[in-house]
Order: C-alpha cells, then structure tokens, then sequence
C-alpha cells in the first residue's frame, strides 16, 4: 500500500503506513523491505538524512542475509530491487523527479488513449 501512497503523491500516508509496518516486521526480510522504502519515502521528501538511515539499515539487513523463511508475498525484495529503491532516492534527493504528476493522472490519460470497442 505505501507503493500506491507514492504513486499517488501521498508520501505522508505511505510513511503511516510503513510506521504501522516496521512495528509488525520481525523477520529480516519483512524488515529490510519496509526499512528500504521507508528510505524511499524519505527521499521522496527531501529529508536527505532519514533516507540514508533507513536505506543504510536495509543495506545491512541485506548484508547479513534475508533468511530462508522469507514469505511469498515478499520475495520479490532482494538486493537488486533495494538498488532500485535506492537509485529512485537519488534521482528524488537531486530533484529530478520532482515535477511529475501523481500516478492517477497518467491513469487518465491512459483511459483517453484507449482504443474505441476495448471496453470491458
């Protein structure tokens, strides 16, 4: 859910979410994934420090192994998605992404570009 807050330009509402998540996380790899994006949300927000913290505690949770338990649903988080997480924060920490348009816009305009008789 704090993936969609971002996409919709909610940084603040994806923050609460991941403050809910961290305290439910026991598990490196849950861990590790709400401590990346909640770097990530950071960055987005411009506050350079908190986003190093929270980047630097996934990168050593990653370090030290996510563990063979991981869960399903979060097994997509590995150490090449966290560098993704963090190559989106320097992208937002520089500034260059701080024009775009929250994702629901895009959605609009992907509805418009829609080819007559596709209705579902």
């Amino acid at each position: 859910m704090s993936h969609q807050m971002i996409y919709l330009d909610h940084p603040a509402d994806a923050l609460g979410l991941l403050g809910v998540a961290a305290k439910k996380a026991e598990m490196p790899a849950t861990r590790a994934l709400v401590a990346s994006q909640t770097g990530r949300v950071h960055a987005a927000l411009g506050d350079e420090r908190q986003a190093d913290t929270h980047l630097g505690v996934a990168d050593e949770l990653l370090a030290e192994g996510l563990g063979d338990d991981v869960p399903e649903w979060v097994a997509y988080f590995d150490a090449a998605e966290h560098s993704g997480a963090r190559a989106v924060s320097a992208r937002d920490l520089a500034g260059l992404g701080r024009d775009r348009r929250p994702a629901s816009i895009h959605f609009e305009d992907a509805l418009a570009l829609r080819k007559p008789g596709f209705d579902r």
